[in-house]
């Protein structure tokens, strides 16, 4: 195996491995280093007792022909692979007073809730009105770029709507914009994306992408999709190396020249690019001295999108449509805010997911495989960790209340539990190096929207990158997927 690389690529998650296709594809000698044994990152799965608990994938957008992931997925062959398949229905809220399900029938969501609060149809009509004016998240290929000119400055102009909203939007949080409703604590629930302090703007986008009809789900399980990524960069030529954690970014005469490993081994590179978290690869593999101040600032201040705890439950029992009819159920057993201690587990917004009902591998035959999933401190866990026993004790107490309010939801389940598993946010932290167990990078809060993409080269390096959550604010897979495309042709002008 060489040790002298065109590009080494920090992490395999799927922002590393989508990186390393755009490289690969543009001839360029890359090597994938991976701490984990896993590709990844988030985007993984695990097995429990013949159970398949998945981690992340549960809706994508930009997946429509054209599509901003569409394009990578079809370049490098992978939509076979990932069998994606479009959502009708994306969730279900419950709240104390009523039951209704989001699908792409926006206008009929949209008269529901207009039923439901007579005294705030104007600006219900509004909000809506606003999410459907938004672009489709589509964009020409570089080839069409270069072919067709201005089929780019068509799709610059589609963004007007967007930029407007910007202009009127871009500073209310989600909390703010409800101040415009008179029932604001009834409505609350129906129109929520994330949390209070996120920008408005995330709100819009969801239910424009329902509009769009550009909700999607693979048929594979989160590992299953990651996988897809790694075989086609390993069949065109790319190398990686799992257990592999890098210890150190090398840098001599102002630019980097490669990796150090934990074992001591170092590899060369003309360029590196970081899937890992930013605070780990600006601070710790690199350094304080080569990161500007403001960005030392933001990293020192800005929120971050928070942990959570899953709790997987394996049922011997049967459920369908019927039970679920929608992606996700959305329980909100009041509208206030409640927390993300421990204690306020009873009361606190959750979502449930039914895995097996859209990847039917991920449970035994005639068995069912459900999420609970809650939004969790991460500072509280941390705390409990050193002790075991007391660390079990909440993971225990976690999985009991989540249990009884799966079985008060679902109450056909009763008795019939196989398997529970918890994980907290240090279980998030520990498998993917996330800072605090972060799932999707940045929190979009309106200040940190108006950022939308931090430095893809964030030092004074000119040769060191970065792609994935902590580069596009509100993370997830998305902008890992685009981000691999931008970096890879930035390393490429740079190395041409």
């Amino acid at each position: 195996m060489s040790n002298q690389y065109d590009v080494i690529v920090i992490g395999a998650g799927i922002g590393g491995l989508s990186t390393g296709l755009h490289l690969l594809d543009k001839g360029y000698k890359t090597l994938i280093l991976e701490a984990h044994t896993l590709p990844g990152g988030l985007c993984t799965s695990f097995e429990r007792k013949g159970y398949t608990i998945d981690t992340s994938i549960h809706w994508l957008v930009g997946c429509i022909e054209g599509g901003v992931v569409w394009h990578t997925l079809n370049r490098f062959n992978l939509l076979p692979e990932v069998k994606l398949r479009r959502l009708e229905q994306l969730a279900t809220i419950r709240t104390p007073e009523h039951e209704v399900t989001i699908g792409d029938d926006v206008g009929e969501y949209e008269r529901f809730l207009c039923r439901l609060f007579p005294s705030d149809e104007r600006e219900l009509v509004r909000f809506f009105k606003r999410a459907k004016s938004l672009p489709r998240m589509i964009e020409p290929s570089p080839e069409d770029r270069k072919r067709h000119p201005f089929k780019s400055l068509g799709s610059l102009f589609s963004y007007w709507p967007l930029i407007m909203l910007a202009f009127q939007f871009g500073k209310l949080s989600y909390d703010s914009y409800l101040k415009r409703f008179k029932e604001k604590p009834r409505i609350k629930p129906y129109l929520s994306v994330f949390t209070d302090d996120s920008s408005v703007l995330i709100n819009f986008y969801l239910f424009s992408w329902l509009h769009q009809q550009d909700l999607y789900t693979p048929q594979v399980n989160s590992l299953g999709f990651s996988r897809a990524f790694e075989s086609r960069f390993k069949a065109m030529g790319g190398e990686i190396r799992y257990n592999a954690r890098v210890s150190k970014i090398l840098v001599n005469d102002g630019k980097v020249k490669g990796v150090s490993l934990a074992n001591g081994e170092e590899i060369y590179g003309k360029a590196v690019v970081s899937n890992a978290d930013g605070y780990q690869t600006l601070f710790q593999l690199l350094g304080k001295e080569f990161v500007p101040p403001s960005l030392v600032h933001l990293y020192e201040t800005a929120p971050l999108f928070g942990s959570m705890l899953m709790v997987s439950l394996g049922v011997n029992q049967v459920l369908t449509e019927k039970d679920m009819p929608a992606r996700m159920l959305s329980e909100w057993v009041t509208p206030e805010t409640t927390g993300v201690k421990l204690t306020d587990l009873e009361k606190a917004p959750v979502t449930y997911k039914l895995e097996s009902l859209y990847n039917q591998a991920v449970a035994p035959p005639g068995k069912s495989l459900l999420l609970f999933e809650a939004m969790a401190d991460f500072n509280e866990w941390k705390t409990l960790r050193p002790d075991s026993t007391r660390y079990k004790e909440a993971k225990q107490l976690a999985g009991e209340i989540a249990l009884r309010r799966t079985e008060t939801c679902f109450p056909q389940l009763k008795g019939k539990l196989e398997v529970i598993d918890v994980a907290t946010p240090v279980t998030f932290e520990r498998y993917t190096c996330n800072r605090e167990g972060s799932i999707q990078g940045w929190r979009p809060t309106p200040e940190m929207i108006r950022h939308m993409n931090l430095p893809w080269k964030p030092t004074y390096l000119p040769n060191l990158f970065m792609v994935g959550q902590w580069v596009s604010v509100g993370g997830g897979i998305p902008p890992s997927v685009m981000g691999g495309e931008k970096v890879a042709g930035l390393v490429a002008r740079y190395l041409k």
